[in-house]
């Protein structure tokens, strides 16, 4: 299972979300629009994937947020 998390600086669910990930363990690429990554390059991922972080993407398809990071590993 490939789990890119796209994150913004900063921001409290982003940090809860890797938070969550190290915790259990769970192997992830983090792209952190500003530094590297655009919001551009977020949309080319997948158009129907929503703005708001953080963005979890599962083999290269857009599932969720926050809540489904926390329901990917309990």
């Amino acid at each position: 299972m490939n789990i890119v998390l796209w994150t913004r600086e900063g921001d409290a669910y982003c940090r809860e979300a890797i938070l969550h990930l190290n915790r259990t363990n769970t192997p992830f690429v983090e792209k952190c629009i500003g530094q590297g990554y655009t919001v551009d390059q977020l949309v080319a991922a997948d158009p129907n994937a929503t703005l708001e972080m953080p963005a979890l993407f599962i083999d290269g398809k857009y599932v969720g947020g926050l809540r489904e990071v926390h329901g990917l590993i309990r």
